[in-house]
């Protein structure tokens, strides 16, 4: 179980990637397959969420973007929706491949009419 969830769970990542696609069929089949390993995706969810909210404080105290290291799309996704409601800071994926990465800015002010 070890194998599978280091390098921040690439094997993991891998496997499922493959079993999906050997079970899919045709192209309109769609099969949902989650692989996990010690109840490390979850763990993982909780530690993205952590950082995100660190990070945010950081960028409010501060007032400078905060880039985070680069995530796969599932990581930043659940980073974007760890800070959606905090109208405060907003959230944005830069950068491409393997080094895209989410930046926490500050909210723009309100616009006052």
């Amino acid at each position: 179980a070890d194998l599978l969830i280091e390098k921040n769970g690439a094997v993991l990542d891998a496997l499922q990637y493959l079993v999906l696609k050997a079970a899919r069929l045709d192209e309109e089949s769609f099969v949902k397959i989650v692989f996990d390993a010690k109840d490390w995706r979850r763990l993982r969810v909780e530690e993205l969420q952590t950082i995100a909210k660190i990070a945010a404080e950081r960028v409010l105290e501060t007032g400078d973007p905060f880039e985070l290291s680069p995530m796969n799309p599932r990581e930043r996704r659940i980073v974007h929706l760890a800070l959606r409601d905090d109208p405060r800071v907003r959230t944005a994926s830069e950068g491409r491949g393997p080094d895209r990465r989410v930046v926490i800015q500050p909210a723009p002010p309100p616009a006052h009419p």
